[in-house]
């Protein structure tokens, strides 16, 4: 994980693309890297960088990250604030977002709110 992490941070900032921050946010989440991924994450959310983070795939991402780094509240308040997009989003994307939030439910044990989903 370490290796992907610092592979990232030597791609220049703007010849990153969606497939670099979805890697990244994964390595961190893999590594438990929190502080790494939350920089991540605020650098996705500037202004040049908003095409990658209303990415529905950057989302799901950053859900897992959150989730596996302990994160839930952030993953729980990403989810409701996608579920609010939800009629515009396509079934392989809803997808994506549902199984990440899932996988956050699952790894807090919260058996009720999955099976509420």
């Amino acid at each position: 994980w370490q290796n992907a992490i610092e592979l990232f941070a030597n791609i220049p900032e703007q010849e990153r693309d969606i497939f670099c921050y979805i890697a990244a946010l994964n390595s961190c989440a893999g590594a438990i890297a929190m502080d790494r991924g939350n920089q991540i994450i605020i650098e996705l959310q500037k202004c040049e960088n908003l095409h990658f983070w209303q990415c529905h795939d950057i989302q799901a991402a950053v859900i897992r990250f959150y989730a596996k780094t302990n994160q839930n509240q952030f993953a729980m308040d990403t989810f409701e604030r996608l579920k609010e997009q939800e009629s515009e989003m396509d079934a392989n994307k809803l997808g994506l977002i549902y199984c990440a939030i899932l996988d956050c439910y699952a790894k807090m044990g919260d058996a009720p709110k999955l099976l509420q989903l």
